[in-house]
């Protein structure tokens, strides 16, 4: 079993067109959720059962705010919140490309810290807007549904192979 180290596994930004690293990324991470609703319960019980609703997700990225073309600063970042655009993401294992989640996201947070006597850095999250999707390492691609994990047909139509 292949061990996947934080300091291994990059957040990506794909701006215009571009695919860029997350500007020294110092953490980040990725929260799935799943809105649960009460059922009905049994006429002859007091105990409530659920069953899982709509799906979702968010990201944050914390890092150090440095200028570089070559990477996603802060600087742009400040300007995606301004603008309200969609932003597309991928985060993957650099060393070991074994899974690749990817999707899109809308900004909710960037924070600026700058202490006196350490580096200057950020912190920014993010909400997924649509589906969440994985790659496995045989290069598949999978779409995260109520249902689980389902394989996306691979003529890039996004579309799920039937079963």
């Amino acid at each position: 079993m292949a061990e996947l180290l934080g300091k291994n596994f990059m957040m990506y930004a794909v701006i215009e067109g571009v695919q860029k690293p997350i500007a020294c990324a110092t953490s980040m991470a990725i929260t799935i959720t799943a809105d649960m609703k009460e059922a009905t319960k049994p006429p002859d019980s007091r105990w409530r059962s659920y069953y899982a609703g709509m799906l979702g997700y968010s990201a944050s990225v914390d890092g150090l705010f440095v200028i570089d073309s070559d990477v996603v600063s802060a600087d742009e970042f400040i300007d995606n919140i301004i603008e309200g655009s969609e932003l597309q993401w991928i985060a993957t294992d650099i060393v070991n490309p074994s899974v690749l989640y990817s999707g899109y996201v809308l900004q909710n947070t960037i924070s600026i810290t700058s202490p006196a006597e350490g580096f200057h850095t950020f912190s920014a999250s993010f909400t997924g807007t649509g589906a969440l999707t994985k790659t496995s390492p045989s290069g598949k691609s999978y779409l995260l549904t109520e249902d689980g994990w389902r394989l996306l047909k691979e003529d890039g139509s996004g579309f799920l192979l039937t079963e």
